[in-house]
């Protein structure tokens, strides 16, 4: 059999990288932790900045001999409580962070992954993150390049703009030309009907925002892979559940999610295996049938809720 047709992703444009000048590829600072050795608490009941409320701050550093510890730091922020620790040695270069934050806005994470909050425009929500992390290396780009640990990601009760829910249906819909043996008129039946429910969607769904029921992946972190299982994405018309990896250094995604799509009461799934780097995400359907085939199943029973597994895989026992 052929290869499956794939559908190069609508680039939304390219972001730059975060952080300061030089962004990824700027040099840490780890020299200024040889400036001055010292400890520091700190306990404010209530501090207000930029406009926001944060109570019960509390922070314990100390620094010596070119090596920071912040063990432990905590704060009720306007979304809810923060907690963590933080160590950065400059000997080695090392850093380590562990953070439990159960409700961050979304769009915080553009300050780190700019690339894929470009690819994201207008979604809303508050993610739960839960990490612990650690990595050495000169710059944020070896840095993440080395890192290792743990990282979940969840979300619940956000919001997806149609018109980019409609965007990704299309895409998986432009994907589906075959089922890899069969071809001929089965292959372009199951790409004609993936490409009717995508431009359906689109058509009532122009305007205004669809419910996003949950968002979850945890994420197992070797030499800067992380490898991604479960994830899960839920909404009223489009749900994907799967697994992948994702490669820090270079944001390269591997991705292979069994994607159902509803409309009007008819449904549709079909492996979808998606790949590439924010700009140039590319979704093509996997072979997920017997015998290696591609393919997409009409109807048949709903799919199971992939919530309340995927949420307690990704906040950890948290």
């Amino acid at each position: 059999p052929g290869p499956a047709p794939s559908v190069p992703a609508v680039s939304p444009g390219t972001a730059t990288s975060a952080g300061a000048p030089g962004g990824l590829d700027r040099t840490l600072p780890f020299e200024r932790l040889h400036e001055f050795d010292g400890g520091l608490i700190v306990q404010i009941d209530k501090l207000i900045a930029s406009g926001a409320t944060y109570q019960d701050v509390g922070l314990h550093a100390a620094l010596a001999g070119g090596r920071l510890v912040v063990d432990p730091f905590s704060m009720q922020a306007p979304q809810g409580p923060v907690s963590g620790s933080l160590t950065a040695d400059s000997a080695t270069r090392a850093v380590s962070l562990v953070l439990h934050a159960p409700s961050i806005p979304v769009g915080s994470l553009a300050a780190f992954f700019p690339g894929w909050a470009a690819a994201m425009p207008g979604v809303r929500g508050t993610l739960q993150v839960e990490a612990d992390l650690r990595g050495s290396g000169d710059t944020p780009h070896a840095l993440l390049g080395t890192l290792g640990g743990t990282l979940g990601l969840s979300s619940v009760d956000g919001s997806i703009p149609n018109a980019l829910l409609s965007r990704w249906v299309q895409q998986l819909g432009g994907g589906g030309g075959g089922d890899g043996r069969a071809g001929g008129k089965s292959g372009n039946a199951l790409s004609g009907l993936a490409r009717g429910l995508s431009s359906g969607l689109a058509r009532i769904e122009s305007g205004g925002d669809t419910a996003l029921r949950c968002f979850a992946s945890a994420a197992h972190i070797d030499a800067g892979l992380a490898t991604l299982d479960p994830i899960a994405f839920d909404t009223s018309r489009l749900s994907a559940t799967g697994h992948g990896t994702l490669r820090l250094d270079d944001d390269t995604l591997d991705l292979h999610l069994m994607s159902s799509v509803l409309l009007g009461g008819t449904g549709a799934s079909t492996p979808v295996h998606l790949s590439g780097t924010p700009g140039t995400i590319t979704v093509a359907m996997d072979p997920g049938l017997p015998g290696g085939r591609f393919g997409i199943v009409i109807g048949g029973a709903a799919p199971a809720d992939p919530c309340p597994a995927a949420l307690a895989a990704a906040r950890f026992g948290q």
